[in-house]
């Protein structure tokens, strides 16, 4: 038994590094720069003709207040990753009806209530998650930045600090996925009874029941889009000189979320089938690998795109409104940060 479970992590492992791999090539393909190549373009800035010590001072100040604390992300990510989970909710939940397996006993009839069934609080669950992803990605991309040597990519060093934020996450996000997914499928009444029933009837351990195809699926689901987004971002500053509005966040935010939904909508089938096979009579799944091998053999390889348009239509808007929420959050914290202006001082001596 053991020896099956560890097999079947060590699958699940491989299964992960193959999707992230495989993402190397498109991401790669969009502009980036080196850490030295970054260091050497302010550098230049710095020392064009006429650049006083005034300047630089003024510079350093602007760069200072431009940055939130690390506290501050996680306010801005968390409030960003629970508004998208509540405004899109209910398309999440037909996804999840979608995906469920033949011979389940899920509702006949969908319902608005039942499309909003434990939306609130499922989506408050969200507030950790959203928390660490926003706050982590940066803070890591500041110290791989300053650590690793200048011949790694920013793309590079990009995807490796959402591949760890995404780790981080998915200790929260699993938990909450399970509770939502078995509330829109009617095994559980509420999210007070699922709670109780969960806790008794599977103890602690089944809160993380589908943990390895839930990162499965976040890891390179995180990986792509927030590595997409900081790239589409850095060109369009290239192309405009100027910083993405919040408006312009949400549209490249469904960009780097409708790349991601194709290419990891396999894993999150086979994480909803786990996740909610209790509804089902037929033999359950052993494992993600089982449950891989099975639906191939079974059902075909089209049902790995079960749901795809509801997740499409889930993920697209989902992904443009957190960076757009967290884009504006962003700017209402950075105006705590903002000097005042020496006009301002003037007119109040």
């Amino acid at each position: 038994m053991a020896g099956a479970t560890l097999a079947e992590g060590l699958w699940t492992l491989l299964i992960i590094l193959a999707v992230v791999l495989c993402m190397l090539l498109p991401i790669q393909a969009l502009p980036s720069e080196t850490p030295r190549d970054a260091a050497e373009g302010v550098a230049r800035q710095d020392s064009a003709p006429g650049a006083s010590t005034g300047n630089n001072r003024s510079k350093d100040q602007a760069s200072n207040s431009q940055e939130l604390s690390f506290v501050e992300d996680m306010i801005a990510g968390a409030f960003a990753r629970v508004a998208a989970q509540c405004v899109m909710y209910p398309a999440d939940a037909l996804k999840t009806l979608a995906q469920v397996r033949g011979g389940s006993a899920v509702p006949l009839s969908i319902t608005p209530a039942l499309l909003i069934k434990g939306s609130i609080t499922t989506s408050a669950m969200a507030l950790p998650a959203g928390a660490i992803q926003f706050s982590v990605f940066p803070f890591m991309k500041r110290l791989c930045t300053s650590l690793l040597p200048p011949w790694f990519s920013i793309t590079f060093i990009e995807m490796v600090s959402a591949g760890v934020a995404s780790v981080l996450a998915s200790v929260f996000q699993s938990p909450q996925e399970l509770l939502k997914q078995r509330i829109q499928t009617g095994l559980y009444p509420s999210f007070a009874s699922g709670l109780v029933t969960l806790t008794k009837e599977e103890g602690l351990a089944g809160w993380f029941t589908g943990f390895l195809p839930t990162l499965a699926r976040n890891m390179p689901m995180v990986v792509i889009v927030f590595t997409s987004f900081a790239r589409l971002k850095a060109l369009y500053k290239t192309r405009t000189g100027r910083e993405v509005s919040s408006g312009e966040s949400m549209l490249l935010g469904a960009l780097a979320g409708g790349v991601a939904v194709g290419l990891t909508q396999p894993i999150d089938v086979i994480k909803t089938r786990l996740m909610t096979q209790a509804l089902s009579s037929q033999t359950p799944y052993t494992g993600p690998v089982d449950c891989m091998l099975r639906i191939a053999a079974e059902e075909g390889l089209h049902t790995f795109y079960a749901g795809l348009v509801p997740r499409l239509v889930y993920i697209a808007p989902f992904s443009a409104i957190q960076f757009a929420v967290n884009a504006k959050a962003k700017q209402l914290l950075l105006r705590r940060h903002s000097p005042r202006p020496l006009a301002d001082h003037a007119r109040r001596d």
